[in-house]
């Protein structure tokens, strides 16, 4: 019996008949490099005609309740083909049968995590790391990619002490130093950071993810997840606003239930009853089954009492930009702002709020100030955040004086001939110095309003009055 008429066998599609005379050889000759390369690709086509209904480009995490795969003949298969001990030279059957792991782990295949480490992800080859495509053309991302993003799908359920979680993290790290921006591979090391207890450094991974696209909910949900140890007050608040990103409320019967326990937990009880009623009803509305976790909640005494709480008013757009910022609400200072300067070319306008304190606000995130003149205020809220000022709101306002910094006074401009400045006399008698830039064509004499800052000119290296804006006035 000879290789040649199993790997005949398998080609006709007879792959039982292929599969029993290739262990029948094998039982004579356990060690026939052949007979062993020829049951590797039967245990392939095996495994692969059990796996047909999971296709390779499903993007779908968890195909285990839609599709009909015997796990227990998968597992077995596997298995078989561990125990030939193929040499790693043999790279297109280890790749290929790698590649049947991530379909078989999508069907729900619980050994997938014991064959990778066999496998052993150093050994993948350049190829592996190049992109596929389909008959139609459509790109699919690399066999090593696919691997890791089945190993994060995979972490979800190790418990935090599993050894496990540092090993798939070191290979999270390895595909973000080929694929820097992947959010999937990024998503997977957020979770395997606050497996290991590194909340901080999750946060911050999970973050850039939210901001790969801030109005999927789903994102908000497992950032809920994420700090439920940690920080459950911020949890809650990202629960609430993946609720009001998805309009399908049976996708989030799982986001109320959380929502009722938290809440419920922080003796926010009108709330958390309304969660949990909402969760109830919509899975009564669907003919859906009462889960344990639900049903405990529903025979509280708390939920009796509450049971007809109205909707919470929590109003979560604030509390999304600021979290896509990294800042909290009590680190939001508020200045009162005049608007120095503009700088059309970057796109910006510059605010002082003291002499030497300021910043830079953006057209591009609030239209308005494009067009507002120079000595406009504006209520700036500002936060600060690794040595930089964060903008999160710029709102005009009427001019208010600030002491000792920004004022509005009336006088008369006088400048001498051939001279391009000019100073503002007040009939109290001070005087305001007015720049070549704001004097414009304006004639010795007449009589203006001046907005005034007292500002920092780091040529002279001194503070003095200048005069930012004139109106004539009769």
């Amino acid at each position: 019996m000879t290789f040649r008429e199993i790997d005949n066998l398998r080609k006709q599609g007879r792959l039982e008949e292929a599969y029993r005379l290739a262990r029948q050889a094998l039982e004579n000759a356990p060690e026939d490099l052949w007979l062993k390369r020829g049951m590797g690709w039967v245990l392939y086509d095996l495994i692969k005609r059990e796996l047909r209904e999971v296709h390779e480009e499903e993007e779908v995490e968890q195909l285990a309740d839609t599709v009909n795969v015997n796990l227990r003949r998968v597992h077995r298969y596997f298995t078989e083909f561990r125990q030939l001990s193929l040499p790693l030279e043999d790279n297109v059957i280890r790749s290929q049968m790698l590649r049947l792991a991530v379909q078989a782990q999508k069907a729900g295949w619980k050994g997938f995590l014991d064959f990778v480490e066999w496998w052993g992800l150093e050994h993948l080859a350049s190829e592996d790391w190049e992109p596929s495509q389909t008959e139609d053309g459509r790109e699919l991302p690399c066999l090593a990619l696919r691997v890791l993003y089945a190993l994060g799908r995979v972490l979800r359920s190790l418990p935090p002490q599993d050894s496990r979680v540092t090993w798939i993290l070191e290979h999270l790290q390895e595909g973000l130093s080929r694929y820097l921006d992947d959010q999937w591979l990024l998503r997977s090391k957020g979770f395997a950071l606050a497996k290991l207890a590194r909340f901080n450094e999750a946060r911050e991974v999970m973050i850039q993810v939210l901001r790969k696209n801030p109005r999927e909910w789903w994102r908000w949900r497992e950032m809920g997840e994420l700090l439920e140890a940690d920080d459950p007050e911020q949890a809650i608040m990202c629960y609430y606003h993946a609720c009001t990103l998805e309009r399908d409320k049976g996708k989030l019967v799982g986001v109320y239930l959380r929502l009722a326990q938290l809440l419920a937990a922080q003796a926010r009880y009108d709330e958390a009853a309304w969660c949990a009623e909402r969760a109830r009803a919509t899975r009564e509305s669907r003919g859906w089954r009462i889960p344990q976790e639900l049903q405990e909640l529903l025979d509280t005494d708390w939920f009796c009492t509450h049971r007809n709480a109205p909707e919470p008013q929590i109003h979560t757009e604030r509390f999304a930009t600021l979290f896509l910022m990294g800042i909290r609400e009590e680190d939001v200072e508020y200045r009162r702002a005049v608007l120095d300067h503009h700088n059309a070319q970057k796109g910006l306008a510059y605010f002082l709020w003291s002499p030497r304190e300021g910043t830079a606000v953006r057209y591009n995130r609030f239209p308005e100030i494009q067009k507002a003149s120079v000595g406009t205020m504006a209520e700036l809220e500002i936060a600060h955040h690794e040595e930089r000022t964060l903008v999160i709101a710029c709102r005009l306002i009427p001019f208010q004086e600030i002491p000792n910094f920004a004022v509005q006074v009336r006088g008369r401009l006088r400048r001498r001939a051939g001279q391009n400045h000019g100073f503002v006399h007040t009939d109290t008698g001070e005087r305001y110095f007015v720049p070549p830039k704001t004097v414009g064509t304006l004639h010795d004499g007449a009589r203006v309003e001046a907005t005034c800052v007292y500002k920092y000119n780091p040529e002279r290296d001194q503070e003095s009055w200048v005069v930012l804006s004139l109106t004539p006035v009769a």
